[in-house]
């Protein structure tokens, strides 16, 4: 063959395959950007199944509880003064139920004594959603040791001004009887996921007895854009720590009063909404966007009888829990 016929073919058969490499890296990538959604869009499926079955299983616990004694557990075990010891809250009973090992009440002895860091320095991955992980499964609490963390958390009520005049379906030092509740359990939100933060703050924590910590409220929406008004200790959450207040992660706070307004909304790293436990045992995925009003009312057994921002404490029948005279000092109060 003639050299210059053999390099008029190369030349005629490079012009046929350059197209077709164009072509199929053309259709590589749609195929990609079609698949790769899809496989991570799949994937997070599986995980809001593996949050809503460990929600499941706790709202088992809470259902065997109440079986047992009647009522759900006391939300917080507090003495004279908020954050008084014994300071336990309803994991240590409903572990209990489910046969795990848990916090014993010891006169003089919280949560965050050493002699109980054996327990609550325990992982609890069963707690965790995988879709969150962002905080870890434990982190160090400086004097309170190490300390176990969890995506679920028992409504208070609306901040935490209900907790002590018993507004919410879990307050302190007794538990509800949910037979009581007129309106009926379909309306009363008993548990939703919260996040576990960034490994360098302490929202999360399991053992804890503050808002973000085994506490959440129903003022703000789910995974409200305004912050959660937190107990005033930087080492829960800095707002002045961009990674700790940090708004495009859904994880914004400020500081509260460590009092009345303290509050944390029902967040998670799920789009669009939380997974929630309501106490007539079913669990919905609850959109952000619900309406603000029927929210709040969701975290009240009586929503008609709450003037809920609490002008006058003093003149409301609490029982034998006492509120302070004023803000909560630092003698009256070690919150973590």
């Amino acid at each position: 063959m003639n050299p210059m016929d053999r390099s008029i073919g190369l030349s005629v058969a490079s012009m046929f395959w350059w197209p077709e490499v164009i072509l199929s890296i053309a259709i590589g990538l749609v195929v990609c950007g079609i698949a790769v959604p899809a496989v991570l869009n799949s994937r997070e499926s599986q995980r809001k199944v593996m949050c809503q079955n460990r929600l499941s299983r706790l709202s088992t616990g809470l259902a065997a509880h109440e079986s047992a004694y009647g009522t759900l557990p006391p939300g917080v075990l507090w003495g004279r003064f908020q954050y008084d010891a014994p300071r336990t809250t309803y994991y240590a009973k409903l572990l209990e139920v489910l046969g795990e090992e848990t916090l014993l009440p010891v006169a003089g002895v919280t949560w965050c004594s050493s002699e109980n860091e054996p327990v609550t320095s325990l992982p609890r991955p069963e707690l965790l959603c995988p879709s969150d992980l962002r905080g870890g499964a434990v982190k160090n609490n400086l004097k309170c040791g190490d300390q176990a963390m969890t995506n679920y958390m028992a409504c208070f009520g609306r901040t935490m001004a209900d907790v002590a005049l018993k507004r919410g379906p879990f307050f302190a030092n007794s538990g509800l009887d949910l037979n009581r509740v007129e309106r009926g359990r379909a309306s009363l939100l008993l548990m939703a996921e919260y996040i576990t933060g960034t490994p360098t703050d302490l929202r999360g924590g399991l053992w804890g007895d503050e808002a973000g910590m085994s506490l959440i409220f129903t003022s703000l929406p789910p995974n409200s854009l305004e912050p959660d008004r937190l107990y005033p200790n930087p080492r829960l959450c800095d707002p002045q720590n961009a990674l700790h207040n940090n708004v495009r992660a859904n994880m914004p706070c400020v500081h509260g009063d460590g009092y009345l307004t303290d509050t944390a909304a029902a967040r998670s790293h799920h789009a669009g909404g939380v997974h929630a436990l309501f106490a007539d045992g079913r669990i919905q995925f609850v959109s952000s966007r619900i309406d603000r009003e029927l929210w709040q009312n969701y975290g009240v057994t009586h929503p008609e009888s709450a003037a809920w921002e609490t002008a006058s404490l003093s003149d409301q029948n609490t029982g034998h829990f006492h509120w302070p005279s004023g803000k909560l000092t630092s003698s009256q109060t070690k919150g973590e």
